[in-house]
């Protein structure tokens, strides 16, 4: 991912970026884990799109990332996401100056608390 201004360009490694929306998915309220698809995570991982349920589609000016994730029980579903969606658009935005054209969240599973 690269960054082109008057001075030069900034270049951002991928594990740059998904580190970054990483730990921010996990900083999001009522979301427990990254969900990864077994088969589907071996194959984008072989590809270097994908690490750890997180993938990236990339042009020349913007970036889209597709996050799967497990909610906790309880949790208003449809909120988490939107949240999500708002909390990993404005913090790239922000950290790497890199446009985001979109954030698509994949909710793969709910964790119920035992009893």
């Amino acid at each position: 991912m690269v960054i082109q201004n008057v001075l030069g360009h900034v270049t951002y490694s991928k594990v740059v970026v998904f580190k970054t929306v990483s730990r921010t998915v996990l900083a999001t309220q009522g979301v427990t884990a990254i969900s990864t698809k077994l088969i589907e995570g071996m194959a984008q991982k072989m590809t270097g799109q994908s690490s750890g349920g997180i993938s990236l589609t990339s042009d020349e000016t913007s970036l889209d990332i597709r996050v799967g994730i497990i909610v906790q029980y309880g949790s208003h579903v449809h909120e988490v996401g939107r949240e999500l969606q708002r909390n990993v658009r404005e913090t790239m935005e922000s950290l790497t100056g890199l446009v985001i054209r979109a954030v698509h969240v994949d909710v793969e599973g709910i964790v119920i608390p035992r009893v």
